[in-house]
């Protein structure tokens, strides 16, 4: 084997066309409890039906994925979870024009009170949300695959493990778990410590909560998604109730976010350069900033500890047996590089599959000489296919997007096995296998062990 395989095929094909991304229908589908989903359905409609689900908590439909996607084939059902805001300059889509319109006093003072529905979201919503959707859009019977970025992955897995009868096969993407974890947990101390050092965004987030005008004290810098929480929420971060002004909560928003966008980063990238992008994607769009701190900080603080990944029926590692045990075909697309949602998550996921997996190991090794050792991820019943790319979390480059589409590609049913994809790598054909283990990287060395 080449010690830089080159992709190629119907891999660089898949990355090749560009397919325009029409208009589609915005619909309003009535969840069960009355509340009106937001969802947009475009493409071909007798395609392969998709749904997406987007990252965050509260981050919104992406331009990214919907680029993805070869419309001639796949019916795209993507979903607006519940009280989030599209994000601006998505082709046709829907947007509140009553509250974008506001100006900016009065809009401040609406997405204040937005917060108030915002406390109402559980998973079980958005997870029921899904089916609502489907069923709407598809009929009761008819199953869907399911795509799921960052956040979204484990909703797509709650969602499989709530409805197996309705999901034909579930592709992630830079899967987060449900608890928070890499460089976005502020909670790993370690973690936290070397981003108050080398990053800036995340220095003057923690400083300024710090402040005199804030909460006035020198708690430590792994509390601060809690302390945000509190401002949006009206705590005072000692369990007693405090009223924050709508405009501390914003400038609170204004900076989370910020170091948010920082995140999708490596450390020593020029401060200017991440700026353009807070300038563009935090300031321009601060209505959008504000609801996605008080989605994301609501989730985190409420949500996630009802879910947590080792505790039983709520866990999304129970999820992942009703996967299994269902025979649901599972991608993970994941970067080697992602520092928010790190490698091992796919890895943790995917070992739920089957937890006796064969011992040979294989080793991905990039360019700056760093391994990640994935244990076992042989799976005879072909259920599962786990691609890591030289990337990190955002869709920049051209990697993930090529492995995405040629999953894509795969799931419209058109392709051959994914495996036959990527002929460079000398995978081994095995005919009791849907697909190979694969592991699709730039210029690395890579060692697959024989697949017995």
């Amino acid at each position: 084997m080449s010690d830089k395989p080159q992709v190629h095929g119907a891999f660089d094909k898949a990355q090749s066309q560009v397919h325009p991304v029409p208009s589609g229908e915005t619909v309003f589908v009535t969840a069960r409890d009355g509340y009106q989903v937001l969802a947009n359905v475009r493409g071909n409609p007798k395609g392969q039906p998709i749904i997406v689900l987007h990252g965050g908590p509260g981050a919104g439909p992406s331009e990214a994925d919907e680029k993805l996607f070869d419309y001639s084939k796949f019916k795209v059902i993507t979903i607006t979870q519940r009280e989030c805001i599209q994000y601006r300059g998505l082709r046709n889509s829907y947007r509140d024009s009553a509250l974008e319109n506001l100006p900016d006093d009065e809009k401040l003072v609406a997405l204040t009170h937005k917060l108030d529905a915002i406390r109402n979201i559980t998973f079980d919503d958005l997870i029921n949300d899904i089916e609502d959707v489907r069923r709407h859009v598809l009929g009761e019977d008819q199953k869907v695959s399911v795509m799921g970025s960052s956040w979204g992955g484990p909703l797509a897995a709650f969602y499989a493990g709530h409805y197996p009868d309705k999901v034909k096969q579930i592709v992630v993407r830079g899967t987060s778990l449900v608890e928070l974890c890499g460089r976005m947990n502020p909670a790993d101390v370690e973690k936290t410590t070397e981003q108050y050092e080398k990053n800036p965004f995340f220095t003057r987030f923690v400083d300024r909560l710090r402040s005199e005008d804030f909460f006035g004290e020198d708690f430590d810098q792994s509390e601060i998604m809690h302390r945000l929480y509190h401002v949006m929420f009206d705590e005072d971060g000692h369990g007693q109730s405090k009223v924050w002004t709508p405009e501390q909560k914003k400038e609170a928003a204004m900076l989370w976010r910020s170091w948010n966008v920082s995140l999708q980063y490596s450390y020593g990238t020029d401060e200017a350069e991440i700026q353009k992008t807070v300038d563009k994607f935090v300031t321009d769009d601060w209505g959008h900033s504000f609801n996605y701190a008080g989605m994301f900080a609501w989730t985190l603080e409420t949500q996630y500890p009802l879910w947590a990944p080792e505790m039983g029926d709520k866990s999304m590692f129970h999820a992942m047996d009703i996967i299994r045990d269902h025979h649901i075909p599972f991608v993970a697309v994941h970067g080697i590089g992602d520092d928010i949602c790190p490698f091992d998550n796919a890895v943790r996921l995917v070992g739920q599959i089957d937890r006796a997996t064969c011992e040979e190991d294989f080793m991905v090794r990039n360019e700056a000489g760093d391994v990640a050792d994935v244990r076992g991820l042989q799976f005879g019943q072909g259920l599962l296919t786990i691609l890591p790319v030289l990337a990190g979390h955002a869709m920049h480059g051209n990697m993930m997007p090529k492995a995405m589409k040629a999953v894509l590609e795969h799931f419209s049913g058109d392709s051959l096995p994914l495996q036959t994809l990527y002929p460079d790598l000398n995978l081994p054909q095995n005919q009791n296998q849907q697909a190979a283990v694969v592991v699709v990287t730039q210029g690395t060395q890579v060692h697959i062990p024989s697949i017995k």
